[in-house]
């Protein structure tokens, strides 16, 4: 028996997972070597998706009389809510699945599923179960139901909003190369990564590549990919990156190669990566910079030559100093791997989250008018390492917070 109407799939192993909006689909029942089964093709399951009668766990029937019911299923564990557009049909349906429940020998016609569901365009067709999804040039928002996928590949497609659910699948690889992705560069308006806070990402994304991305700043939110290993940011227009990303305790694979970088973050001086591509870059040169180098290294003495107070003073000013109250808070959160949204705190302390950096000594985050910079160089630790012909070692930029200065001059 064939019954056509709206139809929507709701998969009850996802808990919380909101109920998705109905498709013009084909029900039919058939029966196989002596098996029944209940077959959907909808847009979304374009090759059909099959379930066995006995299988069958509840049947309600409250509002039939408005052609509505709901069937549910143990496995797959599926709830199926239909909305048939016969009614009479409908009451067929459900008495020859009584029928099939109860043991009666039911015949069952060979009537097929139309080729097309009708009242459909055609629609770029993919599996919802695959375990990978590439993408032909554009977002296609039927990826947010594909609860199983590994892997999504979104390379060369139109982005101007990467929609924030992207974080609510349990991805472990994640390619944006070459997409036209919104950056804060490119539109006159605030830019939100809200798919890097989400709890189930940021616990199952091992790979991230988003190389020629026209990306000028890499977005704080990063620090949320606790399980991050794999980092591709090549070819883009970084001046710099973040120190949260040396929250990133887990990378070992970092490409930023053909960038506009001047120095890297001290904070990954000491990991042991598998592989760094740093070539192509903008980095300060140790011979050739030197009167920059001075000009960052040469503060904290001018600091010290300025402080008019003697060592009980230096002392007094160290443990009566007032931490202040959004230090406090950038220290909780980070410490504690406190996810948020940005649009969540107000866009002045944004700047904050950017340039926080730990004191390379106390280790304590420290926000940026309470340190000092300083540029030091030595070659990373990588297995395979990449640089330019002109780089003999790589610069890098440590913070020192006052109360270490003041410390370490008594």
């Amino acid at each position: 028996m064939l019954l056509n109407g709206l139809i929507s799939i709701q998969d009850l192993s996802i808990p919380g997972q909101t109920q998705i909006r109905p498709l013009r689909s084909s029900l039919l029942s058939k029966q196989v070597n002596g098996v029944y089964f209940l077959t959907i093709k909808n847009s979304m399951y374009p090759n059909c998706i099959n379930y066995k009668v006995a299988d069958l766990e509840a049947v309600h029937t409250k509002f039939v009389k408005d052609g509505k019911a709901t069937l549910r299923f143990k496995q797959p564990k599926h709830q199926i809510l239909l909305n048939a557009d016969d009614r009479n049909m409908l009451f067929m349906f459900l008495r020859q699945i009584q029928d099939i429940i109860s043991g009666k020998d039911v015949k069952i016609g060979t009537r097929q599923i139309p080729k097309k569901i009708p009242s459909k365009k055609d629609v770029n067709r993919f599996d919802p179960s695959a375990h990978e999804f590439i993408a032909a040039d554009r977002f296609d928002k039927r990826i947010l139901n594909m609860r199983q996928l590994h892997s999504l590949i979104l390379e060369n497609c139109v982005l101007p909003s990467l929609p924030e659910h992207i974080g609510d699948l349990p991805i472990s690889l994640l390619s944006l190369t070459g997409s036209k992705l919104a950056t804060a560069s490119q539109y006159d308006q605030d830019i939100y990564w809200n798919w890097m806070s989400k709890n189930t990402i940021s616990n199952t994304l091992t790979s991230l590549k988003m190389d020629s991305v026209n990306l000028k700043i890499l977005p704080f939110e990063i620090m949320f990919l606790k399980k991050l290993q794999d980092l591709s940011l090549a070819k883009n227009k970084l001046i710099n990156l973040p120190q949260c990303i040396g929250e990133l305790k887990k990378l070992h694979t970092l490409s930023i190669s053909d960038n506009l970088l001047r120095f890297m973050p001290d904070n990954l001086i000491n990991k042991q990566f598998k592989s760094l591509d740093v070539s192509n870059n903008h980095f300060i040169n140790e011979q050739r910079d030197a009167e920059i180098i001075n000009n960052f290294n040469s503060k904290v003495y001018e600091y010290n030559k300025n402080k008019q107070v003697n060592k009980v003073e230096r002392i007094k000013t160290v443990n009566t100093n007032c931490i202040n109250l959004v230090l406090l808070t950038i220290r909780s959160i980070i410490n504690n791997s406190i996810r948020f949204y940005r649009q969540e705190i107000p866009r002045t302390l944004w700047r904050y989250f950017d340039a926080a950096g730990r004191c390379r000594k106390c280790e304590q985050f420290v926000l940026p008018q309470a340190y000092f910079e300083f540029i030091h160089f030595k070659n990373p630790q990588a297995i395979d390492y990449q640089w330019s012909n002109y780089i003999t070692v790589v610069p890098w930029l440590s913070f020192e917070c006052y109360k270490c200065i003041e410390l370490s001059c008594l």
